[in-house]
């Protein structure tokens, strides 16, 4: 059997060298600098709620400005909001993804008269539905019961 070699046939340049470490150097600071929120719109004609996340790199509430500014949901009627919690760190995304689920439930969940959102914030069937559950109730207090079907063993 004849030996096989093995031949390099490009380095990577040192542009790209660069490029890729400001790239990992950008995705560390995004990770442990940007701010994750949860909000409540209302509605003051019907009192339905419309619960939403963002996140961004400035303080919370400008944050939440921002995102209000192109949102439909504020456009049609769902003017006065309150920031409900927000959160910093590694971890920080997932227990907001997790509280914005736990707010849908608490005020009723998808379906419900009061609610105005379409969809969960977790698919009911996604496997990670639980792991967000439990980073939000680390960060905050427990709102209700984990309603996925995914249960812990």
């Amino acid at each position: 059997m004849e030996p096989v070699l093995l031949m390099i046939t490009s380095l990577p340049t040192i542009v790209e060298l660069i490029t890729a470490s400001v790239l990992v150097v950008a995705g560390v600071y995004n990770v442990l600098n940007r701010t994750y929120i949860t909000y409540i719109l209302t509605n003051p004609l019907t009192g339905q709620v419309y619960i939403g996340r963002t996140s961004g790199f400035s303080e919370a509430l400008q944050i939440v400005k921002r995102r209000l500014y192109n949102h439909k949901y504020y456009k049609n009627g769902f003017t006065e909001f309150e920031i409900d919690r927000a959160a910093h760190g590694l971890r920080a995304k997932f227990a907001i993804r997790g509280r914005e689920q736990q707010l849908i439930d608490y005020y009723g969940g998808i379906g419900h008269p009061k609610v105005a959102n379409k969809r969960r914030g977790v698919a009911r069937a996604n496997i990670s539905g639980r792991f967000y559950y439990n980073v939000s109730n680390e960060f905050f207090e427990k709102l209700t019961a984990y309603s996925g079907i995914f249960k812990s063993k």
